[in-house]
């Protein structure tokens, strides 16, 4: 199971875990990342006894997000002694995602997942951008109303 974590929590629950941690940055309004949640549900439950599993809401801690150089929701990555080890953006397959729990446990060497030729899927709207977005949207969408 996943831990959510905060600004206030980050670094105790990553920077500072005796194991290895994948880190999913996540919005609410991204659909990949609603897509690929059941896997990581699952690979999180596989690898509890090895792997920690936490995730951060990258609209509520968007300081994490820029912190991290995330600007593409769902993103992945490992860190292992405090160092960030690899990292997995957009909603990938099942078998790059399981790489990164491999990973994260040593069971691989680092090298490049088979799949890795698989193009990303990735909300890039920047959570700093999404206001601007809508609000560009909304525009766009009434004046489309008026052309009736």
């Amino acid at each position: 199971m996943a831990v959510m974590v905060t600004g206030e929590t980050f670094d105790r629950e990553v920077g500072a875990s005796s194991v290895p941690v994948v880190v999913e940055l996540f919005a609410t309004w991204c659909g990949d990342c609603r897509r690929v949640t059941p896997v990581l549900d699952h690979l999180a439950a596989e690898f509890v006894a090895s792997v920690k599993f936490v995730q951060v809401n990258a609209d509520e801690w968007a300081e994490l997000a820029e912190r991290s150089g995330v600007s593409s929701t769902p993103t992945l990555f490992v860190v292992d002694g405090g160092q960030q080890v690899a990292t997995v953006v957009g909603a990938q397959p099942e078998a790059v995602l399981r790489g990164s729990f491999e990973q994260a446990t040593g069971r691989v060497d680092g090298a490049r997942s088979e799949l890795a030729w698989v193009p990303v899927d990735a909300c890039t709207l920047s959570t700093a951008e999404q206001p601007t977005r809508l609000a560009e949207l909304d525009d766009l969408f009434a004046s489309l109303r008026g052309l009736r």
